[in-house]
């Protein structure tokens, strides 16, 4: 039994630094699910409408937005040139300071503090670059979309319980708990980074002496033309699936009244369906490779929005989450592998923040588009967008976009 055991999670690329990243993503997973599930109700509360919630989300989101774009690309160059935990630690900072803001925000009822707490919960992005780097430089080359989707996985599973918990929670107690306890697990990551996770940047770059900012903006925003396509890609996708999830629990609860409770339970089939498919998707994606598993999700993504548009009943709509959470399996692991395998291990944190500031140099202000569409069209309109830009993607990566070889990097 005991050898079945091992045989069994062998092929897990286990270590200590894949062991805490797990524990940190895990974490945020927690408070980052209650987020989402309370977060457009709580701004409707202080009396914001949907345009301007897409407004808001158009300023950063915990998904996209201007300030989550635009912190990336720098996020991604301090992280090769300070190392990928300073830029943690920085991150962690910024989080816990919105969150404050989000407080004050309940507390004397001001709608437009809102601003700032969203503001700061985009430049929190500040280390994904880094995080994402860490992740790849922490494995063997062939094992990088199993690792991928171990912290995937570490992100959307405390989703199953804590999406439906914190909205009952929201319902019953208010904010203010919520977003004190958010703090604190913040908090707790810190200590976990400090403790636990190791440096992986072997070669820092160190160029410092002769920064110039209108050089450096430049270079955060001057393509690669070997990833130009990649690029093309992810703009893509980010257009679509910025339009309607960033509005959607807006949606459903002006125009069919859905409770907090009922928006948890679609966030926790969302996650639950997340979970069960993302380690599968890492192992079959190691095998057939990034770009194909890409396309896979791109095509799963056209019926998903088309369901979206025709706005079915609520159990209609809790099945969508499902396929949601299989296309958002499919997409991170994927997306992640494919990059990395064309950026040697040096420059790796700068072109995931470089990828992510294009994304949201186009996307940032497609959620103010879709509550454009909504109060203009109705309920059908950013679907419908979003629809129309899913099968753009997928002929992006069809036509376009190709498989790379693995490069060589660095483990622990």
């Amino acid at each position: 039994m005991i050898q079945t055991l091992k045989k069994s999670i062998n092929w897990l690329p286990y270590n200590r630094n894949l062991i805490f990243l797990t524990l940190t993503a895990f974490l945020v997973g927690v408070y980052s699910s209650v987020f989402r599930v309370i977060w457009q109700p709580f701004a409707l509360s202080l009396g914001a409408s949907i345009t301007f919630i897409g407004v808001l989300g158009s300023i950063g989101t915990l998904d996209g937005g201007f300030f989550t774009m635009l912190i990336q690309p720098l996020g991604g160059w301090l992280g090769d040139r300070i190392g990928r935990k300073s830029v943690l630690y920085i991150s962690s900072g910024i989080i816990i300071l919105s969150f404050m803001f989000l407080l004050l925000a309940g507390a004397f009822h001001i709608i437009w503090l809102l601003i700032p707490a969203v503001g700061l919960i985009g430049l929190s992005a500040i280390n994904r670059p880094s995080r994402s780097a860490m992740v790849s430089e922490s494995v063997e080359e062939t094992r990088k979309g199993t690792a991928f989707s171990i912290v995937s996985i570490a992100v959307v599973f405390p989703g199953i319980i804590t999406a439906i918990l914190g909205g009952a929670l929201y319902e019953r107690f208010g904010y203010f708990w919520i977003f004190v306890v958010s703090i604190l697990l913040e908090c707790l990551v810190v200590g976990l980074v400090f403790k636990g996770i190791r440096e992986t940047l072997q070669l820092r770059t160190r160029d410092f002496e002769k920064l110039k900012i209108s050089k450096v903006l430049i270079g955060f925003f001057s393509p690669n033309k070997d990833l130009l396509y990649i690029y093309l890609f992810n703009v893509c996708d980010g257009i679509a699936w910025s339009i309607t999830p960033t509005i959607l629990y807006s949606m459903l609860i002006e125009r069919f009244n859905y409770s907090i409770t009922q928006l948890g339970i679609l966030t926790s089939v969302l996650f639950l369906s997340w979970t069960i498919f993302q380690l599968p998707i890492g192992k079959i994606m190691d095998k057939i490779g990034a770009r194909k598993m890409l396309i896979v999700c791109e095509f799963l993504g056209i019926p998903l929005a088309f369901i979206w548009v025709l706005q079915p009943s609520f159990s209609v709509f809790v099945l969508s989450q499902v396929l949601f959470g299989l296309t958002s399996a499919s997409f991170v692991p994927s997306f992640a592998t494919l990059l990395s395998n064309h950026v040697p291990s040096s420059h790796l944190a700068q072109e995931f923040g470089k990828a992510a500031g294009f994304r949201g140099l186009i996307s940032f202000s497609m959620p103010a588009l879709g509550g454009f569409l909504y109060s203009k069209w109705g309920f059908a309109a950013p679907p419908i967008a979003t629809l129309l830009f899913s099968f753009i993607s997928l002929l992006v990566v069809l036509l376009l976009v190709k498989e790379n070889k693995v490069l060589s990097s660095n483990s622990i």
